[in-house]
């Protein structure tokens, strides 16, 4: 018995495994992202003010961050 896959059951299988994967990255850029915006927040207003930052800016600021692929305070 062949255990052997048709290459288009393998690039099936290859399309489901790289959403997956897409979803799963997401989901981890989600988190950091939230856990970002939890330690700015924790911040006091002159922590915020030293990095250049307001606390109403914070959720603006973390997206930015998120669209140039660097979540770092």
């Amino acid at each position: 018995m062949s255990h052997a896959y048709s290459t288009e059951t393998g690039a099936q299988l290859d399309l489901v495994f790289s959403q997956m994967g897409q979803g799963f990255n997401a989901y981890l850029e989600r988190r950091k992202a939230v856990g970002m915006v939890r330690e700015l927040n924790a911040l006091s207003d002159s922590e915020l003010a030293r990095r250049g930052l307001r606390r109403i800016d914070i959720v603006a600021h973390v997206a930015a961050q998120m669209g140039k692929g660097t979540l770092a305070c």
